[in-house]
């Protein structure tokens, strides 16, 4: 307990010079005392995070550094269970979704949608079960405040996560305002899904043209019957 109380684990330096003397799974245990410390529970993720990648070849090592930030309250730190979400193992990227939907951080939604391009399926069925009934509305309001790169990877997630966001798109290009028809056609275009919702590229009332448009969407428009456009 000294050597809590005298900080010689707050220091990266001789936290790693102690972890390396120790196999992993004692190396984790470490974590225990950090946890009792009275540090920040940000600077014991920044510390945490270093013992898991000491631990990144033994399972019961991360389970047990998983275990340590699952116990804390809500409104703590998730920087640590947000890692647990890229890990080797799918039982523990599972488990670190499940925590993520039980302690709903602001960045949940975001952080589970991207979770699903590559997630394994048990994962995605988690996902789904939390987000699938707002994912497409939660898409749909973010979609102008991402990077493009972002949000089509989110795109993707949302497509499948929903089997009826195919659907859904297509219902927002053909009613509403103009301003949101034009955001659908975008998004669309974005997604690669022109061809898919041909039908309904062309809605009731007028939108912008091709000429007019801009230029994400002019490519949308290709895919047009010429005289429609």
């Amino acid at each position: 307990m000294h050597y809590v109380t005298r900080g010689a684990w707050w220091g990266d330096r001789e936290l790693m010079h102690d972890a390396d003397r120790r196999p992993s799974e004692d190396a984790a245990k470490i974590g225990d005392w950090i946890a009792c410390a009275g540090m920040h529970d940000v600077l014991q993720d920044e510390r945490l995070l270093k013992l898991l990648t000491h631990a990144k070849d033994n399972f019961p090592a991360r389970l047990h550094l998983f275990r340590i930030a699952a116990a804390r309250k809500r409104g703590a730190s998730v920087m640590l269970l947000k890692q647990f979400l890229a890990d080797s193992d799918e039982r523990l990227i599972r488990m670190a979704a499940r925590e993520i939907v039980r302690r709903r951080p602001p960045e949940a939604d975001s952080v589970l949608l991207q979770l699903m391009v590559n997630a394994p399926q048990s994962v995605r069925r988690v996902v789904s079960r939390a987000i699938g009934h707002v994912g497409f509305d939660q898409f749909w309001q973010r979609f102008d405040k991402m990077e493009r790169a972002t949000r089509k990877q989110a795109g993707r997630a949302m497509l499948k996560l929903l089997p009826d966001a195919v659907q859904r798109l297509g219902r927002r290009l053909s009613t509403g305002p103009a301003d949101e028809r034009v955001k659908a056609l975008q998004m669309t275009s974005e997604l690669g899904l022109a061809e898919t919702l041909r039908t309904s590229i062309i809605p009731s009332a007028p939108i912008p043209t091709p000429r007019s448009a801009p230029k994400p969407l002019r490519r949308s428009a290709i895919c047009l019957p010429p005289s429609r456009i």
